[in-house]
């Protein structure tokens, strides 16, 4: 088995470093990569965590051929969510883990290229809130270093005395191409702005060398400060270097975000986030993207999220009626999708859907143009794979009923939990929880209760819950079995035991599979706890049932959907658990469910 820096280096070849073996510039193989294992090297002889360092997010571009906006979106998030991952990734193989500080360093220029010290507030703050589940990273910024928060006063308090930008840009070609590219990319960048409108073509380029000389300066200044206050930490970088060992340039989301013909680097401050087709993520700027004809917004309280790539079927033909948005308060949990009354669910490409599913966890198709029955809705759902046929058929009718015999039958609520977590003797199969728990399951609303009537459905997206923790608790609950049981059910009662945390079954990453305790009349369920074996290791389970009862409600994964006549809900219910409010005793609400493997 390979050693563990061998492992830190391999993950860190294939997902994150920008290497061109190719480029006589780039000194990766020649001495980057000794010089790189001989820091992680370091850090684990000493027992410490492998630190990163990255400068980046720093506020949007000014320029609105290239990003819809100036807050933070999906590109931000999912870059981070990317970077996060690999972090993960390393504490799995290493047990004292991984930490990640990013340097956001709008400040630094923000004065040069005419951003308002109120917007990059507002991009820090908010770019720091939708990551709030990501556990690897800590951020600093010049405020903490620099009183006066000017980038002149960096300049003077960390600048090189003998630095002298004229002198620089004589001492070698690299520098001389550096500048240039710079500037280049400034008068792009800047070129659709205010300040490109009052100035002629002459001056504009004259203020583009002096800015590109200022931002060259102070990040001379900037290098200093990171490397006495952050001397042992990695440096890393989004622009392209010679990865000499000094800093290692990384790109977001593996290859998408490289130009083959440039090596230039795609950032998510400067593009917008496209997720194609297949779940593959990418970075493009705004021109780029074609909406009328190949991609549709995904908004997230009123402000584009990202772009999704759509099939190449008749739906692209219905890109003016499709609307696409973000449910709730979470960026990555839960999708809706309204057909203004319009289109057909069966224009919907099933493998497309299956990809939102697979990304957002639960999608609500809204205003079909026609409301289904029976025979309708299930063709509908067997599109997406084999049903679950029960002794009474596939489709389960949830509905109130004066006498109930379970919980799906009565107005109580419903405790969190997963399709099939209680299977009877006949779907049992071969008793491996991948053949028996199906992986999608549908729920249509024939009639909504009334509003304030209860009857919500709720969901728990456990990969935010899980990407919150620490590697080392979620490897205790992989050897945590809880055996729960319910004697009220439709199909009798019996118990069934899981881990916590499982892998899933197409995907392998981490799913949490707890089933929540219930005292209700109709649905009541009790847990009984094993630690490899050992039912007697956690001696305050009930205090940790009542934890999880308030952890899984945290409004970072936690979500719950208000019913509407015809909405028709997909979940992948290996990704989440689902619930059910109370409904009211003055109101009724009749939701059909079928499951599919």
């Amino acid at each position: 088995m390979a050693s563990v820096k061998s492992q830190i280096i391999d993950l860190l070849e294939r997902k994150l470093l920008s290497i061109h073996a190719s480029s006589p510039s780039d000194m990766y193989a020649t001495y980057g990569q000794n010089v790189l294992l001989e820091q992680i090297q370091e850090r684990i002889q000493l027992n410490e965590s492998i630190a990163f360092l990255l400068p980046g997010f720093p506020f949007k571009s000014p320029n609105p051929n290239k990003v819809s906006g100036r807050l933070p979106d999906g590109g931000d998030v999912y870059a981070l969510e990317y970077l996060n991952e690999f972090c993960r990734e390393v504490s799995f193989i290493y047990e004292h883990g991984c930490e990640l500080l990013i340097w956001s360093d709008g400040r630094v220029f923000n004065d040069l290229i005419g951003v308002s010290n109120e917007d990059l507030i507002t991009y820090e703050n908010l770019i720091k809130q939708y990551s709030a589940t990501m556990t690897h990273f800590k951020w600093d910024n010049m405020d903490a270093h620099i009183e006066s928060r000017n980038g002149d006063d960096l300049v003077k308090q960390y600048g090189t005395s003998s630095f002298n930008f004229e002198q620089w840009l004589k001492m070698s070609p690299n520098n001389q191409k550096e500048f240039i590219h710079l500037r280049s990319f400034l008068e792009n960048d800047l070129g659709q702005t205010s300040l490109r409108k009052t100035l002629s073509r002459k001056k504009f380029k004259q203020a583009m060398s002096w800015t590109a000389e200022q931002m060259i300066t102070r990040n001379n200044a900037l290098t200093n400060l990171l490397k006495q206050h952050y001397p042992n930490h990695i440096r890393l970088s989004i622009h392209q270097h010679s990865n000499n060992g000094e800093k290692f340039t990384i790109q977001f989301f593996a290859n998408h975000s490289i130009k083959s013909d440039t090596f230039s680097l795609r950032t998510p401050w400067h593009n917008v986030l496209v997720i194609s087709t297949d779940g593959a993520r990418n970075l493009l700027p705004l021109f780029k993207v074609k909406l009328q004809s190949e991609h549709v917004p995904l908004m997230y309280k009123n402000q584009i999220w990202c772009y999704v790539q759509l099939p190449q079927t008749s739906l692209v033909e219905s890109v003016p009626m499709l609307k696409l948005s973000l449910l709730g308060d979470s960026t990555r949990f839960g999708i809706a999708i309204d057909l203004d009354k319009q289109i057909e669910v069966f224009q919907l490409d099933v493998t497309w859907m299956k990809m939102l599913l697979n990304t957002f966890g639960v999608v609500v198709i809204r205003r079909c143009k026609t409301s289904l029955d029976k025979e309708s809705y299930s063709r509908f759902c067997e599109q997406y794979g084999p049903p679950v046929v029960w002794n009474f058929g596939s489709l389960l009718v949830l509905k109130p009923v004066l006498t109930p015999e379970s919980g799906h039958q009565s107005r109580e609520s419903m405790p969190l939990h997963f399709d099939l977590c209680y299977p009877p003797e006949y779907l049992l199969k071969t008793g491996l929880y991948e053949d028996y728990v199906p992986q999608y399951f549908m729920l249509y609303c024939v009639k909504a209760p009334v509003e304030n009537g209860g009857g919500k459905t709720n969901f728990v997206n456990g990969r935010l819950l899980l990407e919150s923790m620490d590697e080392k608790e979620i490897q205790h609950w992989k050897t945590t079995n809880i055996s729960s049981s319910t004697p009220k059910s439709y199909f009798g009662g019996k118990s069934f035991t899981y881990p916590i945390v499982m892998s899933h079954p197409r995907t392998n990453e981490n799913i949490l599979r707890y089933l929540e305790t219930s005292t209700t009349t109709y649905q009541p369920v009790e847990n009984i706890h094993s630690i490899n074996g050992d039912s007697k290791a956690m001696e305050s389970f009930d205090e940790f049932n009542k934890e999880m009862k308030e952890k899984m409600r945290d409004p970072k994964w936690y979500l719950e959907h208000t019913w509407a006549d015809d909405d028709l809900v997909l979940i992948e219910n290996h990704l989440l658990l689902h619930g059910r409010t109370a409904i009211s005793e003055d109101t009724d609400r009749e939701l059909w469910r079928i499951q599919v493997y």
